[in-house]
């Protein structure tokens, strides 16, 4: 075997390895994307099934607290309500949502506000302030 041969081999086996390496680099991100995208999408596709389907009633919240997340420059909070469905006894029930600073005067506690809610499970709640 001479010289070419041999540093050939090299090469070879050198992409190889840094082949694999960048493949499993690339599946571990793509594990970790997923796991904190999936979550997100979710919750942005249950909100929006709320706010089509959603039994409608008016609640008043109990709690504001920070959450230390920003999406698109609004702050995240979850919020304690108080619901009072049209026919059922009032509950409580824990929201979190992003709060546009122009509604953040309508989102204090104390405050009355229209909610939707999963009849089939009401710990299920978004605020309606479109």
């Amino acid at each position: 075997m001479n010289i070419a041969d041999q540093v050939t081999g090299m090469v070879s086996t050198s992409l190889l390895i840094s082949g694999g390496i960048t493949l499993l680099v690339l599946v571990i991100v793509g594990i970790v994307l997923w796991r904190v995208l999936l979550p997100i999408f979710r919750g942005q596709k249950m909100t929006r099934e709320l706010l089509d389907n959603g039994e409608f009633a008016q609640a008043k919240i109990l709690r504001l607290a920070e959450t230390g997340m920003m999406i698109n420059n609004q702050p995240v909070a979850d919020i304690l309500l108080e619901v009072h469905p049209r026919d059922r006894a009032p509950y409580q029930a824990q929201a979190r949502m992003a709060i546009s600073m122009l509604r953040v005067a309508q989102v204090q506690p104390g405050a009355v506000v229209p909610v939707r809610f999963d009849p089939s499970d009401a710990s299920k709640v978004v605020i309606d302030l479109r």
